[in-house]
């Protein structure tokens, strides 16, 4: 996102934001930035009623979107806000894929794709099972479960080839996933605790066509 500030990007839209803190932590580079928490209203409230017991201000730049992803199409859940779609933004959707249909999954990515050059989504998102090894399926399939009982259930999985694929139909270039292998590399170094970059799903950078800036830093898998 920092980058994107660099390259003149003024809108942040955070998708199925929850408890994201970063409007409430934000560094002095995004004040001139407008950011959108979009989630369920239910979650917006309970966030807000927890920010207030808190004593948390809600910042002069942060906007409020409630939006049902499966009932009301992300399009027109923006388009009721005072996001500017003729002007490039940043969207992160982080921990919400798995989640969704694979029509509103889809959905997420085409609406991105109609905004200016420049924009940029970054985003994480589940594979198949069949492209873990046998144990971190094993593990997957018992947190599955978990959040199934939740109410939550994991409906879309992605195959790293096939997604840049599509997202490159799209429109979209510059298209990078972060290996787990270099995630490793980058920020789990002499680390004391065993603790790795998780195996069992992705993260990934898109740019909608047009600008020709590169992306820096995290070592990742440039397509």
């Amino acid at each position: 996102m920092a980058r994107a500030v660099q390259r003149g990007i003024r809108q942040c839209v955070i998708l199925g934001a929850g408890f994201d803190t970063f409007a409430y932590r934000q560094p002095d580079w995004a004040h001139n930035v407008r950011i959108y928490e979009v989630d369920h209203r239910a979650t917006q409230e309970d966030k807000r009623q927890r920010l207030q017991a808190a004593g948390i201000p809600i910042p002069a730049n942060l906007e409020f979107v409630a939006i049902d992803f499966e009932s009301v199409s992300l399009r027109e859940g923006l388009q009721a806000s005072t996001l500017n779609f003729s002007e490039p933004a940043f969207f992160s959707c982080l921990g919400v894929l798995v989640y969704l249909s694979r029509e509103a999954a889809d959905g997420i990515f085409q609406l991105v794709a109609t905004f200016p050059a420049s924009s940029e989504i970054v985003f994480t998102f589940s594979t198949p099972d069949s492209s873990l090894p046998a144990n971190d399926a094993e593990n997957r399939a018992a947190l599955a479960n978990m959040a199934n009982a939740l109410g939550e259930p994991w409906q879309t999985h992605f195959e790293p080839q096939t997604l840049m694929r599509d997202l490159s139909a799209l429109g979209f270039s510059a298209i990078s996933f972060l290996s787990a292998e270099a995630a490793d590399q980058t920020y789990f170094q002499n680390r004391n605790d065993g603790l790795h970059a998780p195996r069992r799903g992705g993260i990934g950078a898109a740019i909608v066509a047009g600008h020709a800036g590169s992306r820096e830093g995290g070592n990742p898998q440039q397509q």
